[in-house]
């Protein structure tokens, strides 16, 4: 049973998202989990599905590969409505049971508390930006970058919509403006969400997310489909 992170210098590191109980049941299941580095746990959409927060430890306990734990927001692509404090909670209750959480970077200030206690158990901190509904423009993709770099956390994640070639070389271009600052993670969602994963994969996105069970954002693609791209990039 996986107990670490997985090295960056295997990136782009491909990472399974599970939003169903259907999905939770596979975390330990060799088979169902190969080609993949790392499972993300969308705690929200688990939530919002009827599970407790009993089950799904239950279900990283038997984890086969490194969980990534996730709480996301409605205003970033979650599902669930969160009651004061039931997110701080959540995440409190799994984290002995994951490697590494995924925290928006406009939850910082709320989840200091939280980010501390994981950084000091060893844990990989991925903070995120989102934008689903449309893409980002310039000035804004701009100020997102200058605050994750200042951040630094373990990986800086950016995940906008993509809807025409622009939008994805404005993402592209955060990869090779950034290059050897710090280790980001760079997505396009959306009707071309797919192609973007490998387009920013090979231009040197540390993670490159698919789903295990079902599509946890706009034109994600299945997650066995991203280990079958990443065996064609050179090494």
């Amino acid at each position: 049973m996986p107990r670490v992170f997985p090295p960056l210098s295997a990136a782009p590191l491909i990472v399974a998202t599970v939003t169903t109980a259907r999905g939770l049941a596979l975390l330990s299941k060799p088979a169902a989990v190969r080609g993949a580095d790392l499972v993300e746990v969308r705690v929200d959409a688990l939530l919002q599905a009827g599970l407790s927060l009993d089950a799904i430890e239950a279900a990283l306990r038997r984890r086969a590969l490194p969980v990534l734990l996730t709480c996301r927001i409605q205003a970033e692509g979650g599902v669930r409505a969160w009651k004061p404090g039931e997110r701080t909670e959540a995440y409190a209750f799994l984290l002995h049971e994951a490697e590494a959480i995924d925290v928006e970077l406009a939850s910082q200030k709320e989840l200091d508390g939280l980010l501390a206690a994981a950084r000091q158990t060893g844990k990989a901190v991925i903070l995120s930006a989102h934008s689903i509904p449309k893409p980002l423009r310039a000035a804004a993709l701009r100020r997102l970058t200058a605050a994750l770099r200042q951040a630094r956390p373990t990986i800086a994640k950016i995940a906008a919509r993509i809807d025409s070639r622009a939008d994805l070389a404005a993402l592209g271009r955060v990869l090779l403006e950034e290059k050897g600052k710090q280790p980001w993670a760079v997505m396009g969602v959306g009707p071309h969400g797919g192609l973007s994963r490998e387009v920013l994969g090979a231009l040197g996105s540390a993670l490159v997310y698919g789903y295990l069970d079902q599509p946890a954002a706009p034109g994600q693609p299945e997650a066995k489909a991203l280990a079958g791209f990443r065996k064609t990039l050179p090494r």
